[in-house]
């Protein structure tokens, strides 16, 4: 079997993680400010992990959640963005599009300019910037194409202008090198279980300190619990019980890409094998792939093979060689407009750290097989 759906949720996972999740399981509940037991800090020395993949000093701007979806929801309702204009990229996922579009608030959402594959320049920006211009969205890198946009250039510009710059790093974070620093960015939203090698039911968002978001989750969190009316300078995004059992599994996946991969390391292995697999699969005749020499890339790819549906491709690449991969639209519909692929969608290939050079091969010769009938 060779997988090659981790831009989805990556396969294999440290075996320290499944340690991790029994560990967690088998020993008494960790309780966040609740219990008298010693205390666990479990989840601040996660995110303090989280910080060294982002290069942010406070841990304590970061915040846990139940996934990307959820965080945009929290920040896209805090924000504060009616009767203001935003810009978003084509890629943006519907975990961004959903909540802007069908907010109760009078949002002005423009599409930022862009090619056939949705690369932007980031010049062309300040020409759609207007005086009620609140923020601009972009996706770091695109779930459909792999195409990683320049966001220390877009972030210059949200500096520029007092804009919230906001990114979704859900597919690049733990395979491409983020600053939030040198990025400008205001607010980062990640997921666990793609390339940092964590388990579902855990994602969270950095918010720089001078952000202004409201509280729109009320419930639980064991601080200040004698308040009912909350301050709404009282930033407490993180009410409920956390997911404990993800957060564990984030712990040690990001100990292991960090002491024993090395960051440097892993990055320059995602890259080496992603343009390793471009190279060999942009010569294969009658496939299409949603990209070029051009662009910065991260480690998936969108194709399409002609005159076959790529639903048939998938279950072909499936069932007549036991290749995992993914099919649709991939949640993102307004890039698949861009690409003309709105009707039917794609066929996404995606690696991860574990993604041997031995499967990309024998992939590559199975696509010259279905391309060759």
């Amino acid at each position: 079997m060779i997988y090659l759906n981790n831009a989805a949720t990556s396969y294999r996972k440290p075996p320290c993680v499944n340690d991790a999740i029994n560990k967690c399981l088998l020993d008494l509940p960790v309780g966040q400010f609740r219990s008298n037991q010693c205390e666990n800090n479990l989840i601040l020395d996660c995110k303090d992990n989280i910080s060294k993949f982002i290069n942010v000093k406070k841990k304590e701007n970061i915040f846990f959640t139940s996934g990307a979806t959820e965080s945009f929801n929290l920040i896209i309702n805090g924000l504060k963005l009616n009767n203001t204009h935003v810009l978003i990229s084509v890629n943006e996922h519907n975990s961004v599009i959903r909540p802007l579009y069908n907010s109760k608030e009078n949002i002005d959402i423009e599409l930022i300019k862009c090619d056939e594959f949705g690369y932007i320049n980031p010049l062309d920006i300040e020409s759609q910037i207007i005086p009620n211009t609140k923020a601009i969205f972009i996706n770091h890198c695109s779930n459909v194409t792999g195409i990683v946009q320049d966001i220390n250039k877009i972030g210059e510009i949200a500096k520029k202008h007092n804009l919230i710059f906001i990114v979704d790093v859900a597919q690049s974070l733990g395979c491409i090198k983020i600053d939030v620093e040198s990025a400008n960015i205001g607010i980062l939203v990640f997921t666990a279980h793609k390339s940092l090698m964590g388990i579902s039911g855990l994602g969270g968002f950095y918010l720089k300190g001078n952000i202004d978001v409201d509280i729109v989750k009320f419930g639980g969190n064991a601080k200040n619990s004698h308040l009912i009316k909350i301050d709404k300078n009282n930033k407490e995004f993180e009410v409920g019980t956390q997911n404990i059992v993800a957060i564990a599994a984030l712990k040690s996946s990001t100990d292991f890409l960090i002491n024993e991969v090395k960051l440097n390391t892993l990055y320059a292995n995602e890259l080496k094998k992603t343009l390793y697999l471009y190279s060999k699969l942009k010569k294969v005749d009658n496939l299409i792939i949603y990209s070029n020499d051009n662009y910065n890339k991260g480690p998936l790819f969108s194709f399409n093979i002609n005159y076959l549906d790529p639903s048939d491709v998938s279950y072909i690449l499936y069932n007549s060689y036991e290749v995992i991969t993914r099919v649709g639209l991939h949640c993102a519909p307004l890039i698949h407009k861009n690409l003309n692929t709105l009707n039917k969608g794609t066929v996404r290939i995606s690696l991860s750290y574990y993604t041997t050079y031995s499967e990309i091969d024998d992939f590559i010769k199975i696509i010259h097989e279905i391309t060759s009938i």
